[in-house]
């Protein structure tokens, strides 16, 4: 089927009108993707001179932004763990406090305020045991 030239131009609006509002939610990463694109221009300006110094250049570019990689992904590996740890420090406060309460539901008093910080030690105190 052969589409005349009126139907191709109203097919390539309505593409146009449907692809206009993603425009802008794509703008952000579009930031982050040339952010994290190698910069060659230093390269591109021997190429003409010195093209085997360019393709040297541009390896050597692409393994400093390799490098720059990786420190970002250890620095994020870095981050995960210590927000393993919170967690994990959360969940023995939350079974801490889960204790606590259950004591306190069967009528057990407690013999001074409880805080985030003494919570565990008061629990353990009453009998719960540690993980």
């Amino acid at each position: 089927m052969r589409l005349g030239t009126s139907t191709k131009a109203k097919v390539a609006a309505a593409i146009l009108t449907a692809a206009i509002p993603m425009v802008g939610s794509f703008s952000a990463s579009a930031q982050q993707m040339a952010a994290n694109t190698p910069d060659f221009s230093r390269c591109d300006r021997m190429s003409d001179a010195n093209p085997k110094g360019a393709i040297s250049c541009r390896i050597d570019v692409l393994k400093a932004h390799g490098a720059a990689a990786d420190v970002r992904g250890a620095q994020a590996d870095v981050r995960g763990a210590q927000a393993d740890v919170r967690l994990a420090q959360e969940n023995v406060l939350a079974g801490c406090l889960g204790f606590l309460k259950a004591q306190k539901a069967a009528g057990k008093s407690f013999d001074r305020p409880i805080s985030r910080d003494n919570a565990c030690t008061v629990a353990q105190s009453m009998g719960m045991h540690p993980n």
